[in-house]
C-alpha cells in the first residue's frame, strides 16, 4: 500500500478527531453504563458508541478512523444522541461531515389536530412515537404513567434503559426492556 491510500484529506481528520474526542469525553455513568474496574478505555469504548448508534462495530471504527464511506443524516442522528451532543456539537459533527443538519420529524403541533383529539380523549395512556421512538405526543394518562414524557425531547428508548425511576417502577424490568428492545430492532 502506498502512503497516498492511507492519506485522510484534512476534512476526514478533522471529523474524525471530533468523534474521538465526544467518544472520549462521554461520561458512561452518564449514560447508564456499568464501569469496571478492568476499564482501561477514557470515556465510551468504541463497541459502546456503536451500539448506541444503532450500527456495526466495524462501521463505527472505519467512521471513526475518518475512513471514506457515506453515511446517512440518520447515523449521524442516532450518534449524536447516543453521545448526548448538545445542539452545537450537532451542527458541528454534521457540519465536519459535510451534511445539513435536519430538524426532527414531525413536531406535535404538526401532527393532525384529529388524531391529538383522539389520543387525548382515551382513558387509558396513549402516546405517538416517531420511527425513531422519539415521543411526538402523549395524553395525561400516559403522563401519569411515565412522567420523564415531560421532560425536553423525550425518547422511549432512552426512558427505558437509562431511566432509573423508569427501572424502579416496572416490576420485571429485565423482560420488558427486552421485549422493547426486540420492537425498536424490528423498527
Amino acid at each position: 500500500m502506498t502512503t497516498e491510500r492511507l492519506a485522510r484529506p484534512e476534512a476526514r481528520r478533522e471529523l474524525s478527531e471530533f468523534v474521538r474526542y465526544c467518544r472520549e469525553h462521554a461520561s458512561p455513568q452518564d449514560l447508564g453504563l456499568a464501569v469496571g474496574s478492568r476499564r482501561r478505555t477514557k470515556g465510551l469504548r468504541r463497541e459502546e458508541v456503536a451500539t448506541l448508534a444503532g450500527v456495526g462495530l466495524t462501521w463505527y471504527t472505519w467512521f471513526e478512523q475518518g475512513r471514506d464511506i457515506q453515511v446517512s443524516d440518520d447515523f449521524l442522528n442516532r450518534l449524536g444522541r447516543g453521545l448526548r451532543l448538545d445542539r452545537a456539537e450537532q451542527e458541528h459533527l454534521h457540519a465536519l461531515a459535510g451534511r445539513a443538519i435536519h430538524q426532527a420529524e414531525t413536531p406535535a403541533a404538526a401532527l393532525p389536530a384529529g388524531l391529538l383529539t383522539m389520543i387525548n380523549a382515551l382513558p387509558d395512556p396513549a402516546y405517538i412515537l416517531n420511527k425513531r421512538w422519539d415521543v411526538l405526543a402523549f395524553n395525561r394518562a400516559a403522563l401519569e404513567l411515565l412522567p420523564m414524557f415531560g421532560e425536553q425531547n423525550p425518547n422511549l428508548l432512552r426512558i427505558v434503559f437509562f431511566s432509573d425511576s423508569y427501572r424502579k417502577s416496572v416490576r420485571d424490568w429485565e423482560t420488558a426492556a427486552r421485549i422493547m428492545f426486540l420492537k425498536a430492532r424490528h423498527d
